[in-house]
């Protein structure tokens, strides 16, 4: 068992650990979930209109982040595949913790039920996946704008963003990991804004992507499967 979760963790492949509870009234008996985890998403907080973000901006992100990968939510994360288990690798590379299963935290809020039984895993709120994919809320520019006026920008396409797009496999391709590269590089060196939910929509639309990804996906599945097979 051990060797097939090591496996999907190496190909980002989201899939769950899921712990089978015989008696509900266990759950409410673990430990209290942090604080954070049921805050309101407002990700890394409300920045003015227009704000020229800056290095410092990002390292502040990558330390909010890590706070939250290097507590016992990085194997959450690791578990979701596709985007967040690529910015949780980099600070979460520990598999082993993974698969031991859920931690104790899993067992009060976050548990499903099948058949008879009651099971529970890690899993990410809304909140934080918002600070590990670096959302902010952004002001509006004028003080009299209401609900609708509210804007969110990203150093990353939410996950939400990510799974309605191009971008998304089942595992991470090497589409994927050249885009994350090269984002990564632009921010490192100045060259790269958040993007507003629209901005990044565009940028990953499925049409743009597709045909930068199809040729390298495909040869990337056939130089791991062929080794395999001799």
């Amino acid at each position: 068992m051990f060797d097939v979760t090591r496996t999907l963790l190496s190909w980002g492949v989201p899939f769950n650990t899921l712990q089978p509870i015989a008696d509900p009234r266990t759950l409410w008996a673990s430990p209290p979930m942090p604080m954070y985890f049921n805050q309101v998403p407002l990700g890394l907080g409300i920045v003015e209109h227009k704000h020229k973000f800056t290095l410092d901006d990002y390292k502040a992100y990558v330390a909010k982040r890590d706070e939250i990968i290097t507590s016992f939510q990085g194997r959450a994360a690791l578990l979701r595949g596709g985007l967040l288990w690529r910015l949780a690798r980099d600070s979460y590379a520990d598999d082993s913790e993974v698969c031991k299963g859920p931690s104790g935290f899993a067992m009060r809020d976050n548990h499903r039920v099948l058949g008879d039984w009651d099971y529970v895993d890690d899993d990410l709120s809304l909140h934080q996946e918002d600070v590990i994919c670096g959302v902010y809320r952004v002001q509006p520019e004028s003080a009299n704008a209401g609900p609708s006026g509210t804007a969110y920008c990203s150093w990353w396409p939410t996950a939400w963003t990510w799974s309605q797009s191009g971008m998304t496999l089942d595992y991470w391709s090497a589409g994927n990991e050249r885009f994350f590269v090269n984002h990564r590089r632009a921010i490192l060196e100045g060259t790269m804004q958040p993007k507003t939910a629209q901005e990044w929509r565009r940028t990953l639309s499925p049409r743009k992507v597709a045909k930068t990804n199809v040729v390298e996906n495909a040869r990337q599945l056939a130089s791991r499967a062929l080794p395999a097979a001799r």
